[in-house]
């Protein structure tokens, strides 16, 4: 039998079986191991009750089609071991959990994520092992995050109810590691240690977004992708000289290498991994005490987060860096929000390496005066850079 034509004729078998009355109300859809399927049917939007989608073992599907994005009542789809699948298309605004395994040619996602504006406060996409993924999608993940927190901010799209069971906001990507993407993520507080230290901008009128990296090695001492992960930052404010004082936790718990995921699937890592979240009541907390700190005194506040990673039956996690992202939210003339605008320096959020060199600069003044600071202080150092600064003049 040719193979070009069996799999025709699955999809049009499929799209014949999709319009019938008992399909039409379906809510679990589940392809495993069908290995000549190419494609899924251009109609499977008329499938409106539809809730969950999974391929599993489907080697030959190289895109999901492009109508899925008006599927309404999609909530959930799982991808795994689809090893030519090289392009997701724009999903519905329904989609709270995206996850795709193994997916070894995968590379392409739509600009933006989601077709409309989100339902939901809370969501969760995943792409483990998916090495080739280029920087125009890892750039659509980090403006899907940007849009979800202005729809937070802003107050637009998400009804109260709409929130998870705690009433809470988050948002949780997890991707393969890329040394370049992180620099660009996180210009300003990056650290390869598992704390970082943050000083908190002068300007009283920017309302900000903490988001969180945790950056997992590879290589652990137990099987990961067996073990669900606790994980997430400790925020302290600095009360004077070494002491601090908690004010939130971030705490998270998820597997990684996602749930309802067949035990044959292999599941190591294959490369680092990165988990970048946004928790929206975190980051109010921060910013109350933020503002209650500023209260009568010029003084900026600083931040200290401790970032971890534990299993649930508390298996240290190597964490590799981790890194903090302030992403401040600006109110325009029009009463818009909109996160990492133009902030009072002039900086453009998106123009990072400018930022970062600026930052470098400041840097090296910095420790160029605290030496000059330190030669002045003391008259026999500040008498030999005398002398050496003759002998130089006279030869």
């Amino acid at each position: 039998m040719d193979p070009i034509k069996h799999e025709d004729d699955t999809c049009i078998m499929l799209s014949r079986i999709f319009s019938t009355p008992a399909f039409l109300s379906l809510k679990v859809l589940v392809f495993y191991k069908c290995k000549r399927l190419s494609k899924l049917p251009d109609n499977i939007h008329v499938l409106q009750s539809l809730q969950v989608l999974q391929l599993q073992h489907c080697y030959v599907i190289t895109s999901l089609p492009k109508s899925i994005k008006n599927l309404q009542q999609l909530t959930h789809i799982y991808i795994g071991n689809c090893e030519m699948l090289q392009y997701v298309p724009p999903l519905p605004p329904s989609i709270i959990y995206f996850y795709a395994l193994n997916c070894k040619s995968l590379k392409e996602v739509s600009s933006r994520l989601t077709s409309e504006p989100p339902k939901k406060h809370y969501s969760w996409f995943g792409f483990h092992n998916c090495t080739k993924l280029d920087d125009d999608a890892y750039e659509a993940v980090l403006k899907d995050l940007k849009f979800r927190i202005e729809l937070v901010a802003n107050n637009d799209g998400y009804p109260h109810n709409e929130a998870n069971n705690n009433g809470n906001r988050f948002f949780y990507y997890y991707l393969p590691s890329k040394e370049s993407i992180i620099n660009k993520w996180f210009p300003d507080y990056y650290s390869r240690e598992a704390s970082i230290i943050v000083k908190v901008s002068p300007d009283h009128k920017i309302s900000s977004c903490f988001v969180g990296c945790i950056l997992i090695s590879q290589y652990q001492s137990f099987n990961l992708a067996k073990k669900k992960v606790i994980f997430g930052w400790k925020c302290y404010l600095e009360k004077g000289c070494n002491e601090w004082e908690w004010i939130a936790t971030s705490a998270n718990r998820a597997p990684l290498t996602g749930s309802n995921v067949p035990h044959e699937i292999a599941k190591e890592m294959v490369s680092d991994h990165k988990i970048v979240w946004y928790d929206g009541e975190s980051s109010n907390k921060i910013t109350e005490a933020i503002e209650e700190r500023k209260k009568g005194t010029t003084c900026n506040p600083i931040l200290k987060f401790e970032f971890y990673a534990d299993t649930e039956d508390n298996e240290e996690i190597v964490i590799k860096g981790c890194g903090i992202r302030w992403m401040h939210v600006h109110v325009n003339h029009d009463g818009e929000i909109s996160p990492d605008a133009t902030d009072d320096e002039g900086y453009e959020s998106h123009d990072v390496e400018s930022r970062r060199k600026e930052n470098q600069k400041k840097s090296e003044f910095t420790s160029w005066f605290q030496r000059l600071l330190l030669l002045v202080s003391c008259p026999i150092m500040l008498a030999k850079l005398l002398i050496i600064l003759d002998e130089i003049t006279i030869s």
